[in-house]
């Protein structure tokens, strides 16, 4: 009985701990902070070349939030971010006998500068 009791009370007083009045910070903007991992498969290959391994992609990056009035309904966000992208493919023959003695995969990496741009209407 101590115990239901003593669950009862922290309940209650959980629920009773939270304010109806929220007072905005004039000077606080939401920033968002994103982050994404991808799996990357290339389509309509010509026959000669295949995928091989584990393409990836990652991306992150920060985007600042910019209210427009004081209700803070409307506002844009603009932001700074980095993106990778790795693919792994491997050539078969290819009709001449130096490349295919060279060439066994190829890996091709893109590093970008991603400058995101939201709005809130």
């Amino acid at each position: 009985m101590k115990k239901l009791f003593l669950l009862c009370f922290m309940i209650t007083m959980s629920l009773s701990a939270q304010k109806d009045d929220i007072l905005i910070d004039e000077r606080y903007l939401e920033d968002q902070l994103y982050i994404s991992l991808s799996y990357q498969q290339l389509m309509n290959l010509p026959d000669e070349i295949g995928q091989s391994g584990f393409s990836y992609s990652l991306s992150l990056g920060l985007i600042k939030d910019i209210p427009l009035n004081t209700q803070r309904n409307r506002g844009f966000g603009i932001g700074l971010g980095y993106n990778l992208n790795v693919h792994y493919f491997n050539v078969e023959d290819i009709g001449e006998e130096e490349v295919i003695n060279e060439v066994k995969s190829n890996k091709v990496a893109m590093n970008m500068i991603e400058m995101p741009i939201e709005s809130q209407v």
